[in-house]
């Protein structure tokens, strides 16, 4: 397998292969049981097997409670994979979906013995995913920008950050209850290190399910520790939790290459999802090209510079290229990408890459106009994220819900809505390695729906309204908190 050239990506002590294969699992591997356990215990999806659901765990406000099959008649339903349906009906046994379409389709094919439940002048869709997101950041709110994205993290991340596993597992567990409650039912959460686990029970505790990726970044001497855990997640991750665990790399500006080899290797051979953040600032190009600009300055002025560094940056790649050789590894789900290149998007193609891409987060740090529509074009799966709560406008009712991110983008391009909510749902799931059907309407898929108001009498295409009004989505079944 070949390797990078630059000195700080030669592992010895500890190579892949070894991390991978070695059958003497030390003793630390034992604290990370609480992640085995992760897709053990059947939350309130329940899975049982990767990508797959068990029984429904009835529970307060579950409104199958006391029926075998009950009948969601709703003013239209829809999804990405075909099923658009006004009026519409979807019939559901055991928490899963066991016919939708026109309602008297739906009425022969399950027969006289349901319950009705009806949802007029609403729009069913299938559970939205949030593909980044940075749920331990919740607490802190929107944040005002203060015009430059190191001075932002300066202001409002280094201070307001939880810093003890409390607080992570408390800011966590209010970010899921909130995107839960915004019609999110599957989730890429950023979950930082050395408080990672504490943030992946929080989430396991939730009504969401995904993936909680455990972030790394930094140097020399804090790099060994890092490497040791990053091994250790891989061992123990288990592909059939309702919550896995996952591998990101802060960003490329932020973290030695060793850490991505590593991460690269351990995706390869164990199988675990591996994301980073990728192209998201000028800073971030003009440091990766040339090893110069606001980036350098920020860690000397932090007296956290070392000019050994340099020999990893300075050739004039763009960051998206720079990690071709991880890229080229692993199937990776990079977030941001607000500055490629038409180099870059193909690389990203031919790569398998998936990018999460966060509308408004990106306004907000007034990011050029992103290239999503030609990533796709170009046969990039491209999803949706949040980023953090700081990112969304303070009135935002809704500022962990992915809708609000769809409504930004119709509103601001057009873009078509079947389009928007694939990126939502399916592509969101893809990049999150589940099963593409449980984001859609299909029988077999869980029953996890949600729903939006809109005009019936209104002859405009459903979505199209709720892509154009500032109603709230609400779940459809109210999911209790799994403990």
């Amino acid at each position: 397998m070949a390797s990078r050239s630059t000195p700080s990506a030669q592992i010895t002590a500890d190579s892949p292969q070894a991390i991978v294969w070695d059958v003497k699992i030390n003793a630390e591997i034992a604290l990370l049981g609480v992640l085995l356990d992760l897709g053990r215990r059947k939350g309130p999806t329940g899975w049982t097997g990767h990508g797959h659901f068990g029984p429904y765990q009835r529970g307060k406000g579950n409104i199958m409670a006391d029926v075998k099959t009950v009948v969601l008649d709703a003013s239209a339903i829809a999804d990405a994979a075909g099923t658009v349906s006004r009026p519409g009906s979807i019939a559901v046994a055991g928490g899963r979906i066991a016919a939708a379409g026109e309602p008297g389709r739906v009425r022969r094919e399950v027969g006289d013995k349901t319950a009705i439940h009806d949802l007029a002048g609403r729009l069913i869709l299938p559970a939205l995913v949030n593909a980044h997101a940075h749920l331990d950041l919740t607490l802190i709110g929107p944040k005002p920008y203060p015009g430059g994205f190191l001075p932002w993290v300066e202001q409002h991340i280094v201070p307001g950050r939880p810093r003890t596993d409390a607080q992570v597992a408390a800011a966590v567990q209010q970010g899921a209850a909130m995107s839960h409650a915004a019609g999110v039912g599957v989730i890429g959460d950023i979950a930082v290190w050395p408080n990672d686990l504490a943030a992946a029970e929080a989430l396991r505790r939730s009504p969401l399910r995904g993936i909680s990726f455990v972030e790394m970044l930094g140097r020399d001497d804090t790099l060994k520790p890092r490497l040791t855990h990053m091994k250790q997640l891989a061992m123990a991750h288990d592909e059939c939790g309702r919550v896995r665990v996952g591998l990101q790399p802060h960003a490329v500006f932020s973290t030695a290459p060793a850490v991505y080899q590593i991460s690269a290797e351990l995706a390869r051979y164990t199988g675990i999802a591996v994301t980073t953040h990728l192209a998201e600032t000028r800073d971030e190009l003009q440091f990766v090209a040339r090893g110069t600009g606001p980036i350098c300055e920020y860690y000397k002025r932090r007296n956290n510079w070392n000019e050994s560094w340099l020999a990893d940056y300075g050739r004039g790649q763009s960051p998206v290229h720079w990690m071709k050789h991880y890229l080229q590894q692993a199937r990776w789900l990079v977030a941001h990408c607000n500055y490629v290149d038409d180099n870059d998007i193909e690389l990203l193609a031919k790569t398998d890459a998936s990018v999460a891409y966060c509308p408004v987060a990106s306004e907000y740090f007034g990011h050029c106009r992103h290239r999503y529509r030609e990533m796709i074009k170009a046969g990039i799966n491209v999803c949706l994220g949040t980023d953090s709560i700081l990112c969304q406008p303070g009135d935002q009712p809704q500022p962990m819900g992915i809708v609000p991110q769809m409504r930004y983008l119709y509103q601001r391009d057009r873009t078509d809505p079947q389009m928007l909510l694939k990126m939502a749902t399916i592509n969101g799931c893809h990049a999150l390695r589940i099963d593409v059907p449980c984001a859609t309407l299909q029988p077999g898929a869980p029953a996890d729906l949600v729903s939006v108001p809109f005009d019936p009498a209104d002859p405009t295409d459903a979505l199209t309204q709720v892509l154009q009004n500032r109603y709230s989505v609400e779940p459809v079944i109210k999911v209790e908190a799994h403990t």
